[in-house]
């Protein structure tokens, strides 16, 4: 009976809910123009009809749908419709500042009457926007990212949030400490007793600070006052990393420090659900949702609908790993190479009902899965058969793979000596480690530098070369295909005259069918600096341009350089607005002026770059998925011209971008399993965040089978 009663309870719970079928079909919105992007008469994709239909049902929503597919369009269409349906009356969109300018043209071209205004928040002129935010009714406001922190909030309202995440924070602290000592453990142990105290004197000094800003007063316009009821954030994984508890941080699920701009943001989307007085008005866009660990699902929910959360029974992290996370001691290998029990991830339990508490309030689609919803629900063509409508580049993937030299294994094989002196360090008890210069993280760096190019780890090798240098594999990868500008097949679905009106490319082409499109490559490496402080992405460039590539042809862009002025790589200066910078590089890209952009993690993100991309080249593996998946959305979306896109990853056998890579693939199995899957419980062996002993002994060894 006991059973029972409880099987009851969980499935009233969790397995109550029935989500409604969308399919856009009764989407309707006004005002809107026919032409989008010098395009007549174009046709918005029905999936993105049917995730504008979900965000107004709910007046909130989680757009997860694959790169490339249309998030920004359905966000701005659902926006402009639910201002029509009295939803909201005064949007916020907050966006990456270089790509800021691109939505404020897309909102202007689908409804030419919509009132926006670009606010910049830089300078003397940011108290003057923001007046202006707060004195006029605006369909939308657009609010670059990086901006969007510095709008405080008043010190009466920010006081009290931060009082409250004290309050929680507090509760579930004294929570983590009985359940401890209820399982025979002492409690908090002493190092994250420590970490806890200076979080909650930061919490404590930050409250402090606010108090003194409050009685000096002011006459300035804060966020709670500008009278925003609807709040859209944009590459939405900036915002992941909020607050996390102690028993998270001690399972290593979780992030040692909050980040301040996840903090901001869910504060400011606390402050716009009470100004509103119910639990609508944010809305997210990510293709990436979850990066590191399935407890990322909490804050992207707690993000947009808490109460869905409340709901459920889960008030805090520590609720949802309860219900969602197994827990159980297992013997781990502590750097001294000794074995202790240790509670920590066993597994991941109850992921359907997981699956449909996601599913309430966002929809995280893969690309595949768009195309299903086609077959699902088909548009029939005028022949009378079902019809594809939504299609974007295949990537090809390849593997390129370097022997590495006898030089490169001797290094390796230095690594390998210096992990065992730190092991040492570990376990003499008259060593201290935080004493020596070495550790596993400077040594997983040069690892990952000597796998990428010894110029990286020694200042000797400035001329290195040979087969054996991915550098020089890729640079001749990259010239051969410039030299051959033979495209690729281009997109059927994608005419000459989708470019009308984008870029010189689009009219040039229509009038001159003779002339080749542009045959763009993308080059990534987030190693930016060389030992003597020189850049390699410079380097990089004079690979391509002894390669035959004109060197006004070839683009960096990675926060010190960005673009070409003037035939010389344009040095970014202080008083530089970057963002704008950035999205001239991103036009003159898309146009033809440069074939080649070689960039980091500054052009993995909400940069478009895909018009003529061919080829994709990762000269290094990043840490997770979802970089992968960011940089290949760069070229691999929709609006490419071409049907094929070389995705080419370059390789040294034997060495850490073999184990990163491993990595990576682990994660992104969990990944997909989480949100795609049918099973109900997964293993956590694939999904911990944290290097065990073995794995960073498999970083340094030359045999895989230790990984």
């Amino acid at each position: 009976e006991t059973r029972a009663a409880i099987e009851d309870r969980f499935n009233r719970r969790y397995n109550s809910v029935a989500t409604p079928a969308f399919d856009g079909r009764t989407f309707r919105v006004r005002g809107m123009s026919n032409t989008f992007y010098g395009i007549r008469d174009f046709t918005v994709y029905r999936h993105n009809l049917r995730a504008a239909e979900m965000a107004l049902t709910e007046g909130r929503f989680g757009n997860c749908h694959d790169v490339g597919a249309g998030k920004t369009l359905a966000t701005i269409i659902a926006t402009m419709a639910g201002k029509q349906r009295g939803l909201w009356r005064k949007p916020m969109f907050v966006v990456p500042g270089k790509v800021i300018e691109k939505w404020a043209r897309e909102i202007t071209d689908l409804f030419p009457d919509a009132k926006v205004l670009n606010l910049r928040l830089s300078g003397r002129s940011t108290d003057r926007e923001i007046a202006l935010a707060q004195m006029y009714d605006w369909d939308v406001i657009l609010v670059p990212t990086h901006a969007f922190s510095r709008m405080e909030m008043s010190p009466a309202v920010e006081g009290e949030m931060i009082e409250e995440r004290l309050r929680d924070f507090r509760a579930m602290v004294e929570d983590y400490v009985l359940e401890s000592k209820a399982s025979g453990g002492a409690g908090i142990a002493k190092r994250e007793k420590k970490r806890i105290e200076r979080m909650m004197a930061k919490l404590e000094a930050r409250l402090k600070k606010i108090r003194d800003r409050e009685t000096r007063g002011g006459d300035r316009v804060y966020f709670d006052q500008l009278g925003v009821d609807m709040l859209a954030y944009d590459e939405a994984h900036f915002f992941k990393n909020a607050l996390a508890s102690p028993k998270a941080r001690a399972l290593g699920i979780a992030a040692n420090k909050p980040s301040q701009r996840a903090e901001d943001a869910l504060m400011k989307a606390d402050v716009v659900r009470r100004l509103r007085g119910d639990n609508r008005g944010v809305m997210v866009l990510t293709a990436t949702p979850v990066v590191n660990s399935p407890i990322e699902v909490f804050h992207m929910i707690r993000l947009v609908a808490p109460d869905l959360l409340a709901h459920y029974g889960i008030s805090n992290l520590d609720d949802f790993i309860e219900v969602f996370v197994r827990t159980g001691m297992r013997e781990v290998r502590r750097m001294t190479g000794k074995y202790v029990s240790k509670l920590v991830v066993t597994g991941y339990d109850n992921l359907p009902e997981l699956r449909r508490l996601i599913g309430e309030v966002m929809d995280v689609k893969s690309y595949e899965q768009l195309r299903q919803f086609y077959l699902d629900f088909p548009e029939i063509g005028p022949n009378g058969k079902p019809v594809q409508p939504f299609k974007r580049p295949d990537a090809v993937r390849e593997m390129d793979t370097a022997e590495p030299s006898r030089l490169h294994d001797l290094y390796f094989e230095d690594l390998r000596h210096r992990a065992e002196a730190i092991m040492e360090c570990y376990r003499d008890p008259d060593c201290e480690p935080r004493e020596m210069k070495d550790n596993f993280l400077v040594l997983t760096r040069d690892g990952s530098a000597i796998s990428t190019d010894l110029r990286l780890y020694r200042q000797r090798f400035l001329d290195f070369s040979g087969p054996f240098a991915k550098a020089s594999r890729m640079a001749q990868a990259v010239a051969e295909r410039y030299k051959a500008a033979a495209p690729a097949r281009r997109n059927p679905a994608e005419p000459w005259d989708a470019l009308d009106g984008v870029g010189g490319y689009g009219e040039s082409v229509r009038r001159n069918p003779s002339k080749a499109a542009p045959v763009n490559q993308l080059v990534f490496c987030d190693f930016v600096r060389l030992p003597d402080g020189r850049s390699f992405h410079k380097v990089l460039k004079d690979l391509l341009v002894e390669r035959g590539i004109p060197a006004e042809q070839v683009c960096i862009i990675n926060g010190k350089t960005i673009g070409v002025k003037n035939g010389r790589d344009y040095a970014v200066k202080g008083s530089d607005d970057k963002e704008e910078l950035k999205a001239e590089a991103q036009d003159e890209f898309n146009d033809g002026r440069y074939r080649v952009i070689i960039g980091n993690k500054t052009i993995a993100e909400g940069m478009n770059l895909q018009r003529h991309t061919t080829a994709i080249h990762h000269l290094d593996v990043p840490y997770t998925p979802g970089e992968i998946t960011q940089r290949d959305g760069r070229g691999v979306r929709q609006g490419n011209v071409y049907s094929e896109v070389e995705v080419r990853h370059y390789l040294m056998a034997r060495s850490f971008d073999e184990h990163r890579l491993r990595l990576v693939n682990k994660k992104a199995n969990w990944i997909e399993q989480l949100f795609y899957g049918d099973e109900r419980s997964m293993d956590a062996d694939d999904s911990s965040g944290e290097l065990t002993y073995e794995e960073m002994m498999a970083a340094v060894a030359d045999d895989p089978r230790i990984a």
